[in-house]
């Protein structure tokens, strides 16, 4: 994820400078197979753009991390001692109502994911999965949060060898890569 930051070049003519920062997003894992969490950690610092991974074994330690680091998304186990998912998400909600929760679990039944939405999930993903599946799911909630369009490919219209418009970011896009608006 880049961000756009600016600096001082000369403090009489106060010219900014754009340049791009790195930033890694801020992840709440919460799963008490500690192997798992280690796989799912280490899969997603390797991810290039990386996470910053938080780590928590039941939902009680999720609640105190969550408290404690502001995430910009959390991941959670459903089934776990202490705490479970699904209370950890449903006492995130009463205050937050924005951070992207993505619960990962093996329940797979109708009943559990149906749970999960109504406590407060934004998406659901079945154990077991890829740490690539992983990040899919958490960039397009992130996405999803900031407000970001998906791109739909039935709104593309091709104008002319050179140019393609793009009516839903109202953009017209020549074949050599520069977009008009």
């Amino acid at each position: 994820m880049l961000s756009q930051r600016y600096r001082y070049v000369n403090e009489e003519i106060c010219i900014f400078v754009a340049y791009n920062e790195l930033i890694m997003v801020k992840l709440l894992l919460v799963e008490d197979d500690p192997s798992l969490s280690y796989i799912v950690q280490g899969g997603l610092k390797d991810m290039i753009g990386g996470y910053e991974v938080v780590t928590a074994a039941n939902g009680e330690e999720g609640l105190a991390q969550w408290r404690e680091h502001h995430p910009d998304v959390i991941v959670s186990d459903i089934e776990m001692s202490v705490m479970d998912g699904y209370e950890m998400v449903k006492r995130i909600r009463e205050t937050d109502g924005e951070t992207p929760v993505l619960f990962s679990s093996a329940r797979i039944s109708l009943k559990d994911v149906v749970k999960g939405y109504e406590v407060g999930a934004n998406n659901y993903i079945k154990k077991p999965f890829l740490p690539e599946e992983l990040d899919a799911h958490i960039q397009a909630l992130l996405k999803l949060s900031k407000g970001e369009k998906v791109k739909d490919e039935s709104q593309c219209y091709k104008i002319s060898k050179e140019y393609v418009l793009d009516a839903s970011y109202v953009t017209l896009k020549h074949s050599s890569g520069v977009n008009k608006r």
